[in-house]
């Protein structure tokens, strides 16, 4: 899954940063402690005071110690771990924040705040299928917890397993219809699945829930760039008055203003200067697919099938699972006369179809009977043909403990 999409799970809904729900489960009510002067009931209401203050404090990304201290002052230890397992995470220091909530868990294995804390942190680790175990677990007894549901759509998502991230996002965007991250990641998977007009109309219900300022920004972006891939100059140029709010621009956002100034224009002079600052951009971020999608695309547009070919074989080769970058390639091919090089792709896209549609099965084997071995080594070998290494040495490792050295053989 690409970071917009963890971020989907893992920002809080207002105010935010990256990494981590804005939601810590405190025990509520009154709360025994041990004082200087005995046993006493600190009041609820002093408690609830500290962890507003720490919540903004956090929000406002924050220093959280003196808060952590607080409430490991009061006895309060699990929060405070929890409290700063979250700042971690909203820092980026994924390993601490989940050294932070393993040791919550292990204290308390139903503590679901610190296993969903967990999966998000692998999650950003780039390890969704031990994630997903960990949102699966907090399901298994509260089957309406919204952020192990986001949790779990992130995860389907990342594993390109599209379909299966509708039905945890589409709950989690019913038990809360005022936050905008189960829209936001709802509008990502139909518009990968090719739903275009649902994929809209989910980002722009999320574009006016609760956001956190940047998946705001994101799902603005998302719009801009359907609005200038659909023709829609006039709408175009308002969500990029709305992007011109968040300084500095990104490189993406860059990508997208050289976009609509192509758009915007006939005179070719202005074309070809808009696609040259696709190609600067390009360079200076080799490993950003998107960009080198949009060079060429925009090359294509103006006539110059040659000069897309370049991106549009780095697009194919930063996103091996894409059927639709290798139908644009294909094009370009046949118009700049390569076509037996465009006959190659063709039957590189009917093998990918065909492991695609390979992967959703053993998807559903894997669902049938967690224990069986030989479906996930068969996603682990799926996975390294696609050209996700990393992907097939987590279904490798899954495999370890289903029952011996090779899991639960099939006989």
């Amino acid at each position: 899954m690409n970071q917009t999409q963890t971020e989907a799970v893992n920002q809080p809904s207002e105010p935010a940063n990256t990494g981590v729900l804005n939601r810590i489960a405190f025990v509520g009510g009154l709360v025994l402690v041990v004082g200087a002067g005995g046993w006493y009931f600190m009041a609820p209401v002093a408690v609830e005071s500290l962890r507003r203050e720490a919540e903004e404090k956090l929000a406002a990304g924050g220093d959280v110690a003196p808060f952590a201290s607080s409430l490991r002052g009061r006895g309060l230890v699990g929060e405070a771990k929890l409290l700063q397992a979250r700042a971690a995470l909203r820092q980026g220091d994924t390993q601490l924040a989940l050294q932070l909530a393993e040791s919550i868990a292990f204290s308390d294995p139903a503590h679901t705040s610190a296993t969903c804390l967990i999966g998000e942190s692998l999650l950003l680790m780039g390890q969704p299928l031990f994630a997903g175990e960990r949102f699966q677990g907090v399901l298994k007894t509260e089957p309406d917890n919204e952020r192990a549901l986001l949790g779990l759509a992130a995860v389907w998502y990342d594993l390109g397993a599209l379909v299966r991230a509708l039905e945890p996002a589409e709950k989690a965007a019913t038990l809360n219809p005022k936050d905008g991250r189960a829209l936001h990641l709802l509008g990502s998977v139909h518009l990968q699945l090719g739903e275009r007009a649902i994929g809209r109309e989910k980002l722009e219900l999320a574009v006016e829930r609760a956001l956190s300022p940047r998946q705001a920004r994101e799902v603005i972006g998302q719009l801009l760039e359907l609005d200038l891939a659909d023709g829609r100059v006039a709408e175009a140029e308002g969500l990029a008055k709305r992007l011109e709010a968040f300084q500095p621009g990104t490189t993406r956002e860059k990508g997208l203003q050289a976009w609509l100034m192509e758009a915007r224009t006939e005179n070719e002079a202005e074309k070809s200067q808009a696609l040259d600052l696709l190609v600067a951009l390009g360079r200076e971020n080799p490993q950003d697919a998107r960009l080198a999608r949009w060079q060429g695309e925009m090359a294509m547009r103006l006539g110059r099938a040659i000069d897309a070919v370049g991106p549009l074989e780095l697009t194919a080769r930063l996103e091996p699972q894409s059927q639709e970058v290798r139908h644009l390639l294909a094009r370009a091919l046949d118009r700049s006369g390569q076509t037996e090089k465009a006959k190659g792709v063709r039957a590189d896209l009917a093998v990918l179809e065909g492991r695609l549609k390979l992967l959703t099965e053993l998807n559903a084997k894997v669902d049938a009977n967690p224990l069986d071995a030989a479906p996930r080594l068969e996603m682990a070998k799926v996975c390294e043909a696609l050209g996700k290494p990393d992907w097939a040495q987590q279904w490798r490792e899954s495999v370890r403990g289903l029952g011996g050295p090779g899991g639960n053989q099939p006989k």
